[in-house]
């Protein structure tokens, strides 16, 4: 695995952290969910802007890179992840974008 060591975390390459996310996305989302259609969810009821921050996180973006990127506060980025998680009743963001790359959302 290839890693960087930085003096705050380890960063790992944006491909192998997606594929670690997606295989993960099989073992927490085999449940069945309750807004799920035909095994496909269509993620309507998520705003623009939710679904702009669920794709900039599944990219591998931390939160303060997120509201960089969008022009918004980090505050205002967790705000969103949090009406992300409840609406899709995921305990958190790697349940989030685990979800969103089994349904295909990008």
């Amino acid at each position: 695995m290839e890693t960087i060591e930085t003096s705050e975390r380890r960063l790992v390459s944006p491909e192998l952290r997606l594929n670690a996310i997606h295989s993960l996305g099989y073992q927490v989302m085999d449940k069945p969910q309750e807004h799920m259609s035909q095994n496909r969810y269509t993620f309507n009821f998520l705003t623009d802007r939710e679904r702009e921050v669920l794709r900039l996180v599944a990219d591998g973006h931390t939160d303060r890179m997120v509201a960089e990127t969008l022009v918004i506060s980090p505050r205002t980025v967790n705000r969103h992840l949090s009406n992300i998680f409840n609406k899709l009743d995921v305990p958190g963001r790697t349940a989030a974008v685990a979800l969103a790359l089994r349904q295909g959302l990008f």
